[in-house]
């Protein structure tokens, strides 16, 4: 038995409270454990799926020899890459598959059960029979140059260690992996069991495992992993790319960028975020996180993670958006493939389209021209100086042209009610009531008023009431606009009786604030928006947030300053116009309401 711990405290506290507690554990001899029963017993018999468009292929295999979980989880790794040559490339090149996941669902006493699991494209051409081939001649291959990527994954693995957070350290090092590192030995054997005969459940017919003649090509080595070229020239620095040291330049960085189009175009945002994707999974490996998204005539682009390839990862980025392939210009205007949201989820995600009162006008395929009447604004923190006149060098090609201005996010006024249609019998509701003005005194206040409410207003919709399951409250951005939001998802209750619940818990604000103590909510308001104490991540998206907002530098301090200078007097005051009918809100549902 292994007992790890993780948490804020000092290596030597951990160690007493290791101590203290593992004293607890009774001393006793290893008793070894009885061996499970066989995996398949049976021959496997076909077994159709309850969605058509889903298909495993899932592996029983018995007597691995020591060091399995590395093999497996080797395995698993290059067969999910997306790298042109690979399966995952191959099977959705052939319009068979939207998406492909080899997974590990058992490991135990040289056991395993490993299953791919696949969503078929819409009309796939004999999915049920080509998919499994394409496995299949895939896993042959694979068996017999997996030897030349072993030094790669030991890469890969190194820069994955080295990012981790500490719990995810603490179980890695808990599940006391082979010291050895990966076997050799062990990969032949579990590949040597990945056959047909091996198959726990199929759809697979007779035919399916029949040859199919494909040039399969290994993963390229990530060029992310490579230490990078530090650029010798001087850089002068880019006007609208503002380089904050709010947070210190310890290794961790983020990069925000944001375009404000001359008009929405949601179809190349989708062939843009498509085409991103492969690079998504190489920076992912490389310890850099990469996200882009479209909202209104918005487009962001965030990178974040270690700072020293993260200059060569926006130099990718970039390059796709500016230059994209044939392949990526024939996917515009394809429908988008993402799986259905519950209805909460679909009202988060489509949130800032409706805040911004979004319409699609007229859309078109002519990036460059988009590219050019393009707007941008940047936001960089995280970065040593050096590092700075790296970013600085790669950013020269950011499309567009610099926002002079900032964009000023006009002040929302009365009440609006939009629709996202659901084909779901539950309702969903999001109740979003913005700041009256971008003054940091109207933020503190609505931040105190979420830190007041959050507990409360779970206990009366979901545990009092209980109006659904999804019922949450707090402080959030929305487009570059802070407000409160409120959001339940109910299989019983209507939009109207929802919004007159949400209503009526507004309306007892004013009793909470006077219950309440408040130096001591203050207090814990300002510990949790100290920027020193928060992840790097978390810290990153509040500056870049109030950098939207058109705030300085300063905007820590000052909206510390903020709240501690709130008055008992105009907290109550502000709570009674929050309640009032003629507040500005918006309110998104999936069905239509009571305004």
């Amino acid at each position: 038995m292994t007992l790890s711990l993780a948490g804020p405290q000092s290596l030597d506290e951990l160690k007493q409270l290791a101590t203290q507690f593992g004293g607890y554990f009774a001393q006793g001899s290893r008793v070894e454990q009885q061996r499970p029963p066989a995996l398949l017993t049976d021959e496997p018999k076909p077994i159709g799926e309850a969605d058509q468009r889903r298909m495993h292929l899932t592996f029983a295999c018995e007597g691995l020899p020591v060091g399995q979980e590395q093999a497996a989880a080797f395995l698993c790794s290059w067969m999910n890459d997306g790298q042109a040559g690979g399966l995952v490339a191959e099977v959705r090149e052939r319009g068979l598959i939207e998406s492909l996941k080899a997974e590990v669902m058992y490991e135990f006493a040289g056991q395993a059960l490993v299953d791919v699991a696949f969503v078929l494209a819409a009309t796939p051409p004999d999915a049920s029979s080509h998919v499994p081939a394409l496995v299949f001649n895939w896993l042959a291959f694979f068996k017999s140059h997996y030897r030349q990527l072993i030094e790669e994954y030991a890469r890969l693995e190194q820069r994955r260690l080295a990012v981790s957070g500490a719990l995810s350290l603490a179980r890695y090092y808990s599940a006391e992996p082979d010291a050895a590192g990966l076997s050799t030995e062990a990969v032949d054997a579990l590949l040597s069991q990945l056959t047909p005969a091996a198959l726990l459940r199929t759809q697979v017919e007779p035919l399916a495992c029949g040859s199919s003649s494909v040039e399969w090509r290994l993963p390229e080595p990530n060029p992310f992993l490579k230490p990078a070229r530090a650029s010798t020239t001087p850089t002068l620095p880019l006007t609208k790319l503002t380089f904050s040291e709010a947070l210190p330049a310890h290794g961790e960085a983020t990069l925000c960028l944001r375009w404000t189009l001359a008009a929405a175009q949601p179809m190349l945002a989708r062939m843009l975020e498509d085409s991103l994707k492969p690079l998504m999974a190489q920076a992912s490996q490389a310890g850099v996180t990469l996200a882009f998204s479209a909202y209104g005539r918005f487009w962001q682009l965030k990178i974040s993670g270690l700072a020293e390839p993260l200059p060569i990862v926006l130099e990718q980025a970039l390059s796709l958006f500016v230059q994209p392939d044939a392949q990526t210009l024939a996917r515009y205007g394809a429908p988008a493939n993402d799986p259905a949201l519950i209805p909460i989820r679909q009202l988060l995600k489509t949130l800032p389209d409706h805040y911004l009162n979004n319409v699609v006008t007229q859309q078109t395929d002519d990036l460059p021209q988009v590219w050019a009447e393009a707007l941008w604004t940047g936001f960089a923190t995280g970065f040593t100086p050096s590092a700075r006149n790296v970013l600085s060098h790669a950013a020269r090609r950011i499309p567009g042209l610099p926002e002079l201005s900032a964009h000023a996010m006009p002040l929302a006024t009365g009440t609006r009610w939009e629709i996202e249609p659901s084909e779901s019998a539950e309702v969903a509701l999001l109740m979003f009531y913005p700041t009256p003005s971008h003054a940091l005194d109207d933020e503190a206040t609505w931040r105190l008023f979420a830190q007041l409410m959050q507990a409360p207003f779970y206990q009366r919709l979901r545990v009092e009431l209980q109006l659904g399951y999804a019922v949450f409250s707090g402080f959030r951005h929305v487009a570059g606009a802070g407000g409160l939001l409120f959001g339940v998802q109910s299989p019983s209750a209507n939009a109207t009786q929802l919004v007159a619940h949400i209503e009526a818990f507004i309306e007892d604000l004013p009793t909470l604030i006077n219950a309440a103590d408040l130096p001591a909510p203050v207090k814990n308001l300002q510990a949790q928006l100290e920027t020193a104490d928060m992840e790097h991540s978390q810290a990153a998206e509040l500056l870049w947030q109030a950098h939207l907002a058109g705030h300085g530098s300063d905007y820590s301090a000052r909206l510390q300053h903020s709240l501690a200078h709130l008055q008992h007097v105009a907290l109550l005051e502000a709570a009674h116009r929050l309640a009032q009918p003629d507040s500005a809100r918006l309110c998104l549902s999936n069905r239509p309401g009571p305004f």
